[in-house]
């Protein structure tokens, strides 16, 4: 009898023993997953009752070009939402005729000479007087040859070498420039390609999609995202001056609980829980699944779950090592060589490259590795007959002074766009590099 009761009793101990060792290691699975799963963004999206976000009124800003990304809208209606209360209203039209950034009406065909500028943010800024980047630059070659010269400025935000080089193989068949300037900074050559368009969607909002295929109105999970902008058909010029005189007479409720506010709260929240994927968290604390069983026997520890990722927010990474491997590249390098007029391909630097006086110090922050970039950058500086000619040594910028040059130079929020004191600079380099590549004569000996 006392035999049956001990082995009873140790089967009952293995029993427990076991159940108790399962739960720990239940456990501490759950916490190595939890460490993990910080990656991830496991816990569920809380709504923002009080956010900040940009608005549109429909199309936006962005006009589709499937040849080589976008374009813009010459006018569009825009505003931002402040702490979940409307803040403002305005209509942008720093657009020119030919869908271009312009403070000016469009010199290009009017000048002696007639340049095209591609390039990026970098090439998209003010000057304290503010005009942009290229009218900055053709007064300049204006002032120092006495000649009329016009840029027509392509620039386009978070474009990459690889495209830009679509984009002036394109323009060349149709603009018939004198000259072209390829501006491009480091973080350019990490750049894929992208195409923006703005669809509908539903009860008068519209997407706003990044695209990395030229899908026209076929956007998809797998081709596109949506941005964080909200795009609503409410939003008119009249409504806009009704709330600019709402907050002009300090009607606070008004700017938090207009109908349409709150629609564009409701639908920025959406949005930022479709830019996760997929859509239900991880709970860790759950009884009723063993995250260890899942792994061991089906092996997928998220088996019959979903969990957040990181939030879309940027394209899918270059893939390349050598631009050259690119078969559309290699046609658009081809188009821009065989065109027969003067190429520049300039590399502009940003605020590490002017400190340290090295071309590519400023790799490494376009989100690919730098092995990666300085192998891009590598196969950029072999293109036949096309050399990188650099605005650092046309710079002379003392390196004490390269942080004067750039929004903000560091910290967690650094921006090295060129400021105005930037512009200035870079403007002088490539202004003299065109003078004398074009053997134009000087004024201002």
């Amino acid at each position: 009898m006392n035999q049956k009761r001990t082995a009873f009793l140790l089967a009952i101990l293995v029993v427990v023993s076991t159940l108790f060792t399962l739960a720990l290691f239940e456990g501490a699975y759950r916490v190595y997953l939890f460490a993990r799963l910080q990656n991830y963004n496991p816990l569920s999206y809380a709504p923002n009752d009080k956010p900040d976000f940009t608005f549109l009124q429909p199309p936006g800003r962005w006009v589709y070009n499937a040849d080589y990304g976008f374009d813009f809208y010459p006018s569009y209606l825009t505003g931002n939402i402040v702490n979940g209360a409307f803040d403002h209203c305005s209509r942008g039209g720093m657009i020119d005729e030919l869908g271009n950034l312009a403070r000016r009406e469009s010199r290009y065909g009017t000048g002696d000479m007639n340049g095209i500028l591609v390039g990026s943010s970098y090439t998209m800024g003010t000057h304290t007087n503010g005009l942009f980047f290229h009218e900055v630059l053709e007064d300049a070659l204006s002032r120092k040859t006495g000649k009329r010269i016009a840029i027509e400025n392509y620039s386009r935000d978070s474009m990459g070498i690889i495209q830009m080089f679509d984009m002036a193989a394109s323009l060349l068949k149709s603009q018939n420039p004198d000259f072209l300037v390829i501006a491009f900074n480091t973080a350019t050559l990490s750049m894929p390609r992208h195409w923006r368009n703005v669809l509908p969607y539903k009860d008068g909002f519209y997407n706003f999609y990044f695209m990395i295929e030229p899908a026209g109105e076929k956007a998809t999970r797998s081709n596109s995202y949506v941005h964080r902008f909200v795009v609503y058909d409410k939003v008119t010029d009249e409504w806009c001056a009704e709330m600019m005189a709402a907050k002009k007479d300090g009607q606070t409720e008004r700017l938090q609980n207009d109908p349409v506010i709150k629609a564009l709260i409701k639908r920025h929240n959406e949005i930022l829980r479709e830019r996760k994927i997929p859509k239900i968290s991880v709970d860790l604390l759950s009884l009723r699944r063993s995250y260890l069983f899942n792994r061991i026997v089906r092996g997928n520890v998220f088996w019959n779950l979903d969990i957040y990722v990181n939030e879309v927010n940027s394209l899918l990474p270059l893939q390349l090592y050598r631009y050259d491997d690119d078969p559309k590249f290699n046609e658009s390098v081809s188009k821009v060589i065989s065109a027969g007029i003067p190429v520049f391909l300039v590399h502009i630097p940003s605020y590490p490259e002017l400190l340290k006086g090295e071309e590519w110090a400023g790799s490494g922050y376009g989100g690919l590795p730098i092995s990666q970039e300085l192998s891009l950058a590598e196969s950029l500086e072999n293109l036949p007959g096309l050399p990188v000619r650099s605005l650092l040594a046309k710079s002379h910028a003392p390196r004490a002074d390269a942080a004067e040059f750039a929004n903000k130079a560091d910290g967690a929020d650094r921006d090295w766009h060129p400021n105005a004191k930037g512009i200035e600079l870079f403007v002088d380099g490539l202004s003299d590099l065109i003078i004398d590549d074009l053997h134009i004569e000087r004024i201002d000996k």
